[in-house]
């Protein structure tokens, strides 16, 4: 539900996104689970970003002894937000953890991903995701091999596409809550 204060997120946004479109993305994902974690537009990670960051990690975490910082797509920031950001990656605070996720790894700084660890998460096979969807959903088996072929290998992509297709029972988060009892038996 995005609400732990030792767990803070950055996502790419533009010079004009206000507050409470970004609380409304982070409310949108909290409730249906699928919504991507994005603002519409040329959306980047600013220096200004960055530095709020860094003004978070120089305190102490408020809950636990550790803290966690996710920033989604990286690969979305500026330049100036990068330099900015390597002294931290290089030597983060005790108790930090940093993720970055990143589509397309080769669009990050060489200076910023050479402070990093790589972990790579390869495509679900369409069949997998297809067998989940009939399975969870009770779609129609060429319904659900055609919603897993365009989802890209994304089982939250399928989920999303069934959504937008009316596919799924009455919502999104009334699909996902029928799948919730029954996801270990599916892809991640």
């Amino acid at each position: 539900s995005f609400q732990h204060p030792d767990v803070r997120i950055t996502i790419p946004s533009t010079g004009s996104t206000t507050a409470d479109e970004i609380a409304g993305v982070f409310a949108r994902r909290a409730s249906d689970g699928i919504s991507p974690l994005s603002i519409p537009g040329n959306c980047w990670i600013s220096i200004e970003s960055v530095r709020e960051m860094q003004g978070r990690l120089a305190m102490r975490p408020f809950e636990g002894r550790n803290r966690a910082e996710i920033v989604v797509d990286a690969d979305r920031m500026r330049a100036e937000a990068a330099n900015a950001l390597l002294k931290t990656l290089e030597e983060p605070p005790p108790g930090t953890l940093i993720i970055m996720t990143a589509v397309r790894s080769s669009a990050l700084l060489p200076t910023v991903r050479s402070r990093m660890q790589t972990v790579r998460f390869t495509r679900i096979a369409p069949g997998e995701i297809a067998s989940c969807l009939e399975a969870r959903l009770s779609l129609d088996p060429g319904e659900a091999l055609r919603i897993a072929r365009s989802s890209d290998g994304s089982m939250g992509g399928a989920l999303m596409s069934a959504a937008e297709k009316d596919a799924l029972p009455e919502t999104a988060s009334h699909a996902l809550e029928l799948l919730a009892p029954k996801v270990q038996d599916c892809p991640p």
